[in-house]
């Protein structure tokens, strides 16, 4: 016979009878088909969600914003941030940076995260309101996010020297919690030589412009380039607000003017042996770092035994600068002690002098990629179209010949245009480079009618990829990510062979992937599979205007969207697999192999979820979202999760669902005066044998009986409990009545 508890459960009543744990089994099935289906969907590639953000977070959620969240290459950490303050944090700025680690500790999560912002003054805030500066980390990180550059208001080392204005520190000791080890980048040797401090900004606005500006870091953290408008060095001109270029050398912690350039019209010079290099009125490090370009690779790796710094003398005509332009005289500055003129003539004959723009370089820097409408070698038509070069550094200075033009048109009398637009990304050796050129320049492909075309340069070969009309340039190329809140999209692999761009496809952009090795047209890897018209728009790259958080200041870290192996992935609303039902924003995963999209977030949640960074290997993939996939998850806040390939946790331990007599709790007893044992004992004392142990009390309704030679309980006999229940009734009346 069953009796129904009227308890409910999500989804079915639960009866007390002899089947009550089946019934309890299936109302748990039913609630993580249903209810979790996160949970119970199987993830593409073996993978598993594992939680990577806090449990508690002082009800406060992870920032949707990929430019500041970096995933070690290994994928066993993740620095992320948040719009408030929980774990070990000790600073905060307008949002707050951790790094989670992944332990794998028994009976937790297996993620460990700690807070990495250091304490900064009150007086940040109200900088921050006229300057648009705010404390931060704004750049890439080492590899295994140990180190990276921090932009603070106020003093994080006792340096005297430069104490009353914002500077940048390196910190190399992010994996550990506390309260941090800091380098400081922007010292002032001239200040240290005088014995005169830089001096504080006279008002709040005053502070624009003149804290340093980081432009890279080398991938170790042992050098970074940045510009300021302070004059930090003695060789330094005494300029008002003239932005400078400087090096700072994480080994000796010495800093040096990175801004010298050759006397004249030189294309050479060295600090040491004639000619001399002098410090240029006015510099820029790539595309300027101040004016929110932010151009990739401006400092090499150091792989080669060299270090390499890539800078702009922004000028018109001639040498008379101009302040903010981002073309000019570009100078590659060599181990600190040398200066090349990239942009130099080889022609048999000189053309007239056009501005050059830096675009990127290989990571070790012996290939620089640069556009000019000089005509710098022979082979180079006259006209006034932009021309994309390529500047071998491995030669020595003196090589006659440096410079190898790259958009080099095959049918010049087709009647198009070769004008250069710009490099879309490049291999890390430089051996594949990805541009836009206006026109058709490739014998025997189809003319473009005026529409720019994507092509692939590899080792002297040019192949024709695609007409890319109405293409959104800050999305596309290597600049104009910056500070603005529209990322770049556009991804190569590391060895060149795959591409991932977003261009228009109908209302919205979509992304696309091209294989160099196949030279098949590129697919639309986000459009939806069934061929029905695609009405969201696709992004890799997120920032907090498209997502959740507040006004932080996005940094210009780009996310590994795209895999080693041509894997993609991002975030769209478009639901592109049946799983997905819940018409947001959902992450995806695209693998070329088979062809096809696998839905790595929930898909029913009633928020968006958002791709935000992965491992270079794909093999981790980290989002946020408020669904709670893990039994870890205890808030509707938004946390960020790794959909890890063989991975996850076991959820802890749930807790027992009660039934009838079960719910009422353990039994308190009343306190006592606690005395010594001996003094109130009385007794018969110590008795040989064993003790009897001490029998539950029988529950209401149940007295003790002996049964076949055992004592059990048995249900009491129906005139005991009306005549109990009468007696109480009695007494709740009023009337009297004995204790039963």
């Amino acid at each position: 016979m069953c009796r129904d508890t009227g308890k409910r459960s999500a989804v079915v009543r639960v009866v007390r009878c002899r089947g009550r744990m089946v019934w309890l089994a299936c109302g748990v099935l039913v609630f993580w088909l249903v209810m979790a289906p996160g949970r119970a969907r199987a993830l593409p590639d073996g993978r598993a969600y594992e939680l990577v953000s806090p449990v508690f977070k002082n009800g406060t959620g992870v920032v949707s914003d990929s430019q500041r969240t970096r995933a070690a290459a290994d994928g066993n950490a993740l620095q992320f941030l948040s719009l408030g303050a929980f774990a070990d944090a000790m600073g905060t700025g307008v949002a707050t940076d951790y790094v989670s680690e992944r332990t794998a500790a028994a009976g937790t999560q297996g993620w460990s995260a700690h807070a990495i912002t250091p304490y900064q003054s009150g007086a940040v805030y109200d900088e921050l309101a006229t300057s648009g500066f705010e404390p931060f980390y704004p750049g890439e990180f080492s590899a295994d996010l140990s180190t990276g550059v921090f932009f603070a208001e106020s003093p994080l080392t006792d340096d005297p020297s430069t104490a009353s204005v914002p500077n940048l520190y390196r910190r190399s000791d992010l994996l550990s919690p506390g309260p941090g080890a800091y380098d400081l980048i922007s010292h002032c040797p001239v200040c240290d030589a005088t014995r005169t401090p830089l001096p504080a900004p006279t008002t709040p606005d005053s502070a624009f412009g003149t804290p340093p500006v980081l432009a890279w870091m080398s991938p170790d953290g042992s050098h970074v380039a940045f510009e300021s408008t302070l004059r930090l060095t003695a060789d330094t001109p005494v300029l008002s607000r003239r932005v400078e270029v400087y090096e700072w050398d994480g080994g000796t912690g010495a800093v040096a003017l990175a801004g010298r350039v050759p006397r004249s019209s030189g294309a050479f010079c060295d600090d040491v042996h004639r000619p001399v290099c002098v410090a240029s009125q006015y510099s820029s490090a790539g595309q300027g770092a101040s004016n929110q370009t932010r151009t990739p690779d401006v400092i090499s790796d150091g792989s080669d035994g060299h270090t390499r710094v890539f800078f702009t003398f922004p000028t018109a005509s001639g040498l008379t600068p101009i302040p903010g332009s981002q073309a000019g005289q570009l100078y590659m500055r060599v181990d600190g002690s040398s200066t090349v003129k990239l942009n130099a003539s080889e022609a048999s004959t000189a053309d007239p002098f056009a501005p050059a723009t830096f675009l990127d370089a290989s990571k070790n820097g012996e290939r620089v990629f640069f556009m000019t409408a000089q005509a710098l070698t022979d082979d180079t038509p006259a006209g006034g179209d932009e021309h994309l070069y390529m500047y071998d550094a491995s030669l020595a200075p003196s090589a006659p010949h440096h410079l190898t033009l790259i958009n080099s048109d095959e049918e010049p009398g087709d009647g198009t245009s070769a004008n250069a637009r710009g490099v879309v990304g490049t291999s890390n050796d430089g051996s594949y480079v990805y541009f836009v050129s206006d026109g058709q320049i490739v014998r025997g492909q189809p003319l473009l009618g005026g529409i720019p075309g994507l092509y692939v340069w590899h080792d002297g070969t040019v192949r024709y990829i695609k007409a890319v009309a109405g293409f959104l340039g800050g999305e596309l190329f290597t600049t104009g990510a910056g500070f603005v809140g529209n990322p770049r999209q556009s991804r190569v692999t590391p060895d060149g062979r795959w591409l991932l761009y977003r261009m228009p496809t109908g209302p919205v952009e979509q992304l696309y992937l091209y294989s160099a090795d196949s030279g098949t047209p590129p697919v639309c890897v986000s459009c939806d599979p069934s061929g029905g018209p695609t009405a969201a728009i696709a992004t890799d790259a997120t920032n907090v205007n498209q997502a959740n958080g507040g006004a932080t200041s996005p940094s210009w870290h780009e996310n590994h969207a795209l895999s080693a192996d041509g894997s993609v992935f991002f975030s769209t609303a478009q639901a592109l697999v049946p799983g997905d039902v819940n018409g947001r924003a959902d992450v995806y995963e695209y693998e070329p192999s088979v062809g096809r999209v696998f839905l790595i977030s929930g898909g029913t949640d009633a928020g968006d979820s958002w791709f935000m960074d992965a491992s270079p290997d794909g093999r981790n993939v980290f989002f946020t979202t408020r669904q709670q996939l893990v039994g870890w998850d205890a808030d509707q806040e938004y946390d960020v999760y790794d959909a890890r390939v063989g991975g996850g946790f076991p959820d802890p331990p749930s807790t027992p669902v009660c039934m009838g007599d079960g719910c009422q709790g353990a039994l308190v007893a009343s306190p006592v005066v606690q005395s010594a044992g001996s003094a109130v004992f009385s007794g018969a004392g110590n008795t040989s044998g064993k003790l009897k142990p001490r029998m539950r009390p029988c529950r209401r309704g149940f007295v003790r009986k002996r049964v076949r030679g055992r004592v059990r309980c048995v249900r009491r006999p129906k005139r005991h409990v009306k005549a109990s229940r009468s007696r109480v009734r009695a007494r709740r009346a009023g009337h009297g009545g004995g204790a039963s």
